[in-house]
């Protein structure tokens, strides 16, 4: 009977090593970054982080139907992942954009990889005055290289911490309805906010944003930008 018990202990052991053996895969080892990059200036293109534009990897090194890696981008139009297994990979960018062309990257250790874009809008935005509990800022729109879209909201958002965009803010902001005017005038025109109810002496980040009526309502940006309120 000792023996019998032996035996089917040695059998479960040689079962549970080959299940080891089996499943014991390498991890990823691999990485892909670049930046969403404007194809008429050259410049990085600002971008949302949460809720905002997301770059899709697909494998399709051993599948005709592959899975999909998702990544949210950086505030300054850059992206990176980490942890991927190396392969051939389509990659694909949707956010406040129409996207040139799908590039397909061979992925393995450290990888870079730039993507060119034609963004919605280009937004600027500048500092009109500022006071001890106030912020006084403006902000201008233009249409990106042929685009028609509809412009549909200009804005200016701030916060005391650097991921600001149109959901992360302190509690004001500057929102405009343009859908009823026509775009000529909203690029004609610039939009100036007031953001008061501040602490004095404080750095607070901002940006100027807009968005057209578009496929998942993305928001173009400005750098993020950084001011002190007066003491």
């Amino acid at each position: 009977m000792r023996k019998y018990y032996n035996t089917i202990y040695v059998l479960f052991i040689c079962i549970s090593l080959a299940a080891c053996k089996k499943d014991n895969y390498d991890a990823p080892n691999s990485s892909i970054s670049g930046a969403i990059i404007d194809a008429t200036t050259g410049q990085k293109v600002p971008q949302q982080v949460v809720a905002g534009a997301k770059i899709r990897l697909f494998e399709v090194s051993y599948s005709n139907n592959p899975g999909q890696v998702t990544s949210s981008m950086h505030a300054d139009g850059t992206y990176n992942n980490n942890f991927i297994f190396k392969g051939r990979y389509k990659v694909v960018a949707e956010g406040a954009f129409f996207y040139l062309d799908t590039a397909y990257v061979d992925v393995n250790g450290t990888t870079r990889q730039d993507l060119k874009v034609r963004p919605y809008l280009t937004v600027t935005a500048e500092v009109v005055s500022k006071t001890s509990t106030s912020v006084t800022v403006k902000v201008k729109v233009a249409l990106g290289a042929g685009n028609t879209q509809k412009i549909a909201r200009v804005a200016a958002v701030l916060s005391t911490t650097p991921g600001v965009d149109i959901n992360n803010y302190i509690s004001t902001r500057g929102l405009t309805n343009t859908e009823p005017v026509a775009n000529a005038t909203v690029e004609a025109n610039s939009y100036t906010y007031t953001m008061a109810g501040l602490t004095p002496n404080t750095k607070y980040y901002w940006r100027g944003g807009a968005r057209t009526i578009n496929t998942g309502n993305f928001y173009n940006y400005t750098p993020i930008m950084d001011i002190t309120t007066d003491p």
